[in-house]
């Protein structure tokens, strides 16, 4: 995923600490990158890079993949 089409406050599938988790973007760092929170564990998250992400997800679809434990 290129940066340019990461948009603040929409659901991703990312690749994180090695697992493939579902995070909703917050806001975007000055300095580059992104912080997001974890759908999941609700913890927050720092995304360095676009290249992390794999794609972009509804709303709807999050909700699913929280109730399967994705």
């Amino acid at each position: 995923m290129l940066a340019k089409n990461v948009r603040l406050f929409s659901y991703y599938r990312a690749m994180l600490a090695g697992e493939l988790v579902t995070i909703k973007i917050i806001s975007q760092r000055p300095g580059g990158g992104w912080d997001a929170m974890n759908t999941a564990t609700l913890l927050p998250v720092y995304v360095r890079s676009a290249q992390r992400l794999r794609r972009e997800i509804t709303p709807e679809q999050a909700d699913a993949l929280a109730e399967e434990g994705l």
